[in-house]
């Protein structure tokens, strides 16, 4: 052996044992193959999602009851750890729901008897009595969310008003009743959900009780009914998502048609290593083909999703490897990083949005919030970016390899699991990827390790220290070892290993779709002293305001080749026409937030952000309103407001050559590239653009007035050689990101 593999054997023997003296062990040699021409998926910049349950303390599996009070119920808010472990993410995806989600009612003003709790009772389905969530707890809840700057997602009852048979069929529709009672109080206090998610496990031959594809179809465009109905004065609203259950290929296929246009986002589980009362846990997760197997049921809902022709997408909304709560020491120890990290890997390979492991806490999946829960997603989170590029690995299979546009710099970061308890692995191949250049350049290592090598333990090394979070709720630093980019990577037996390599440029992680793109766009409002005009208006005896709004556009295009070098390509000026927008106030202490609401409602014309449109509306209330209290009267009944404000769009373009070279004249798909399909770009509709003040945001080049252009479902307006050209090598609006249907395999 030489030297330089010497060297990198003694480091993981360092790292692996804590510095004790051990015998070397073999090294497997092998290759890394990775294409950055484009990416094969993409993931949400909150990808990492955890869930909390409603099982109580009396939940037992195989004699053993390990939930405690770790409830959404009980659980204690007040936690320290609980608390820095989810602002560690900011923002991390919490998912509330479960089996008993489905047996849960909502307290309404109108429930004289008290929140009734779940009780054990073997005649009734899941083993539980009806429980309920008291408007006190759920308040409680939704301070703490926001303190730890969480995104919520709210699993809702789905058996409410049906009729369930002996053998657990389902008939009757969802009474939406209690959950519309739920949303309108959540609006109500302010408090802000991320999505509501109907039903868990219900589908296919469900778990306990199931729900026929057709009928699920009806209930989710209900519910899209009642949250656009509720939500209607929100410009963003929550999103739908279902159904939350195991995968059925015939049942998701039936109802991804029928509710695709309702749904935002298709949910499904995962518990593919069986029972947690199964002896051979360790065996599946240890065994290459066994994970290998979970990729049919993510291949097989990206593929109908795809065939859709709908811009829904999968999330993996509950995964706990093995279901009945787990297994103590395996679900909840070192060991089960290879499974969760591994799973990760390959669900962002088939382009699911977003994964929510069982459970932040509770079961045999998380007792209490050790190093090897948080630091494992929280390494994910904070180094693998959005772009997914394709990886494999020769040499083998014990090396688990994926890759990722990086998101702390412009290069990629690796994931490697190595699931061999007796070689480490040694990695080549990243020279292919730097051309020869990389005898000065550095990259960062993280070598995750069981303490004292045993992976049953709940205890985690990084880089040969141990990680701990302290009784004060701190997250302890994880830092990197920085090594040559030119020495190979070594990965030790049983062990996993984050790398992160800034200097590795590739095509994918330079597009739009990624932390690189060809757009960056900001907007900055610039707001003037207002002109204010108060006088008698008769015979009216209404007090009344008027604002007078002109907007002035100032368009920057700027060149970035780098940090330093910026170049100013071209500026030009657009005008938006004048608006005027009347209100008749009365004074009263609402009056302020009618004004405010209604003046963002106008605004809606002037082409801003929806931050800007706020920041305007809500200046604009109060350059008038001490005004309007103080010197309003019946003799002078009308104030008059005239606002000219400018508004500065700035588009900095992170492409070494031209946008029209780089996406017109090499506009062909790449082998990874996922285009639209040719359907919906031929549906694309044309409008007749009447003025000149609007430019096309793949070339740059104004639109000349009389030109028919296209536009897209998301109402931004494009050439349409230009768009069609792009649509062509991408599903994605460059602008936005609307997804267009894509075209099937």
């Amino acid at each position: 052996m030489s030297m330089f593999k010497l060297l990198g054997l003694s480091f993981w023997l360092y790292f692996g044992s804590g510095g004790s003296s051990k015998t070397a062990v073999p090294t497997v040699n092998g290759t890394i193959r990775i294409n950055g021409s484009a990416p094969i998926g993409i993931i949400d910049e909150d990808f990492i999602c955890a869930t909390m349950d409603w099982w109580p303390p009396t939940k037992c599996d195989y004699g053993t009851c390990s939930w405690g009070n770790a409830s959404v119920l009980n659980l204690d808010l007040s936690n320290k750890i609980l608390l820095s472990a989810i602002k560690a993410f900011s923002p991390l995806k919490i998912r509330l729901g479960g089996t008993l989600q489905d047996k849960l009612i909502y307290q309404t003003t109108d429930d004289q008897a008290p929140c009734k709790q779940f009780v054990n009772n073997s005649s009734e389905m899941f083993g539980f009595t009806q429980g309920c969530l008291p408007m006190s707890r759920w308040d409680e809840l939704n301070n703490f969310f926001k303190t730890a700057k969480a995104k919520v997602i709210f699993g809702l009852n789905a058996l409410n008003g049906r009729m369930i048979a002996s053998n657990g069929t389902c008939s009757g529709a969802w009474n939406s009743s209690n959950a519309e009672y739920l949303m309108r109080r959540t609006v109500n206090s302010g408090y802000n959900i991320h999505g509501w998610e109907l039903g868990n496990e219900l589908s296919g031959s469900g778990v306990g009780a199931s729900v026929a594809a057709e009928q699920y179809v009806a209930d989710v465009i209900n519910l899209q009914k009642v949250v656009k109905d509720i939500y209607k004065n929100f410009e963003v609203k929550p999103l739908i998502l279902g159904p939350g259950g195991f995968f059925d290929a015939r049942w998701y296929t039936k109802f991804v048609d029928g509710a695709s246009q309702s749904l935002d986002v298709v949910t499904h589980h995962i518990y593919n290593l069986g029972p947690g009362v199964d002896d051979h846990l360790i065996d599946k997760i240890l065994d290459p083909s066994y994970l290998d197997g979970a990729s049919k049921q993510l291949r097989s809902l990206q593929q109908i999703l795809n065939n859709s022709g709908a811009s829904t997408v999968a999330w993996v909304s509950e995964a706990g490897g093995a279901y009945n709560s787990g297994r103590n020491l395996v679900t909840n120890a070192f060991v089960f990083s290879f499974w969760y990290l591994d799973q990760l890997g390959m669900a962002s390979s088939y382009d699911t949005k977003t994964y929510c492991r069982q459970s932040l806490i509770g079961g045999n999946y998380e007792r209490s919030f050790t190093s090897y829960n948080i630091c494992s997603a929280l390494l994910w989170h904070r180094l693998m970016g959005r772009n997914v590029l394709s990886t494999s690995f020769v040499g083998t299979n014990k090396l688990r390899a994926y890759a990722h546009c990086s998101k702390e710099s412009r290069g990629i970061t690796l994931l490697l699991i190595n699931l061999d308890n007796s070689s480490a692995v040694e990695v080549n191949g990243l020279s292919a990827l730097v051309n020869g250049r990389e005898d000065n350049m550095i990259r960062e290592e993280y070598h995750l390790t069981a303490e004292d090598g045993d992976f049953h333990s709940r205890n985690m090394l990084l880089n040969g220290q141990i990680l701990s979070v302290n009784s004060s709720g701190l997250i302890p630093a994880l830092e990197p070892v920085r090594v040559k980019l030119s020495e190979p990577i070594v990965v030790a037996p049983l062990s996993i290993v984050f790398e992160h390599i800034p200097s590795i440029d590739v095509p994918a992680c330079r597009t739009i779709m990624g932390s690189r793109r060809l757009h960056e766009c900001s907007q900055e409002l610039i707001l003037p002293i207002p002109t204010i005009r108060i006088e008698s208006v008769l015979p009216s005896t209404q007090l009344r305001v008027i604002f007078n709004f002109a907007c002035s556009h100032h368009h920057q295009y700027i060149l970035s080749r780098n940090s330093t070098e910026l170049e100013l390509l071209r500026a030009h000026w657009s005008y938006s026409p004048a608006k005027q927008i009347q209100f008749n106030p009365q004074i009263t202490a609402r009056s302020k937030e009618k004004m405010f609401r209604a003046l963002k409602r106008g605004l809606v014309g002037f082409r801003l952000s929806i931050r800007s449109r706020r920041r305007l509306a809500e200046w604009t209330v109060e350059q008038v309103w001490d005004k309007l209290a103080s010197s309003m009267s019946r003799s002078n009944n009308q104030l008059t407001l005239d606002v000219d404000f400018d508004v500065l769009h700035r588009r900095v373009l992170y492409e070494d050559r031209d946008i029209r070279e780089s996406v017109l004249m090499e506009g062909t798909a790449g082998p990874n590239m996922i285009p639209s399909s040719e359907a919906s770009i031929e549906s694309l509709e044309s409008k007749i653009v009447d003025s000149s003040d609007e430019s096309c945001s793949i070339c740059l080049e104004d639109f000349q007035a009389g030109c028919e252009c296209v536009y897209m479902p998301c109402f931004h307006v494009f050439h349409g050689g230009c768009i069609k050209t792009w649509l062509r090598a991408s599903h994605y609006c460059p602008v936005c990101r609307y997804q267009m249907p894509t075209r099937p395999n």
